[in-house]
């Protein structure tokens, strides 16, 4: 007769055992609070950078509009002076006229030859001035047809301008007013996340999060081309010591090229 085996049970957990579980279960907890801490972080950097590029957008064509704008009204300076000088000369020209009038209705009542000549020379007189007075004002009217026609382009490339910040504006306002809640809900996840996570934790991953702007915790991996482990932050091969502190130790490790946090990529599996 074959003899039953009997059932072996596993020997019982030592403390030592039973340490090293406590400190896998911290280790592995840890490590997954810092990965969400980092996802969060990353997805409000993109709605940051987001707004800040159409920001930025936004600001050029404001500047291009606010630069056109001065254009124009510099150019409307010199138009509405030389419109002023026309008016002022014709008012000229208007009472060299009347005085002329006048010269005519004297002349009507001369009785000498004396008074007559005299006349007569303060009327060519007059003439001339209406006719200098005439022809500076047919100059100025073409100065200020020139400038008109120059402020009209201006005015016509400004409306353009404007028109393209207005949109530019208005999808700026838009996207604030969308993104708003998004903020504010990653803000909120991005304080539950902290709250399971030690402060000296915080500390190190932000300090390097914001040095490297991306990614503060990476996984070492095998590549396919190396044996030994490669830092998936800056994809150099990491040194032997390095690889075994990742598989013997339940801690966080730091590469020695990039500086950034590492964790063995089988931890999670």
């Amino acid at each position: 007769m074959n003899k039953v085996k009997e059932k072996t049970e596993p020997p019982p957990k030592t403390v030592k055992d039973k340490n090293a579980a406590k400190i896998e279960k911290e280790f592995k907890a840890l490590l997954n609070n810092l990965l969400q801490l980092q996802d969060v972080y990353n997805r409000l950097n993109e709605l940051e950078e987001e707004i800040h590029i159409l920001s930025k957008q936004t600001q050029i064509e404001e500047q291009k509009y606010n630069s056109k704008q001065t254009q124009y009204e510099n150019n409307l300076i010199p138009l509405n002076k030389v419109e002023t000088e026309i008016k002022n000369i014709e008012a000229e020209v208007i009472d060299i006229q009347a005085k002329i009038e006048l010269c005519e209705d004297t002349k009507k009542k001369i009785k000498t030859i004396k008074e007559f000549k005299a006349i007569n020379k303060e009327i060519d007189f007059l003439n001339q001035q209406s006719a200098i007075k005439e022809n500076q004002v047919l100059s100025k009217k073409d100065e200020a047809t020139f400038r008109k026609n120059k402020l009209e382009k201006i005015n016509e490339n400004l409306q353009e301008i404007k028109q393209v910040f207005t949109e530019k504006k208005a999808e700026f306002d838009q996207l604030l007013d969308e993104r708003k809640e998004d903020i504010k809900k990653w803000k909120s996840e991005k304080s539950r996340v902290e709250a399971h996570i030690e402060e000296r934790w915080l500390a190190i991953f932000s300090r390097i999060y914001q040095n490297k702007n991306d990614l503060a915790i990476v996984s070492a991996a095998k590549s396919t081309a190396e044996e030994n482990l490669v830092c998936q932050g800056c994809y150099t091969l990491l040194p032997r010591q390095v690889e075994i502190e990742l598989k013997c130790n339940m801690e966080i490790s730091y590469c020695p090229f990039c500086s950034r946090m590492l964790y063995h990529e089988d931890i999670l599996e």
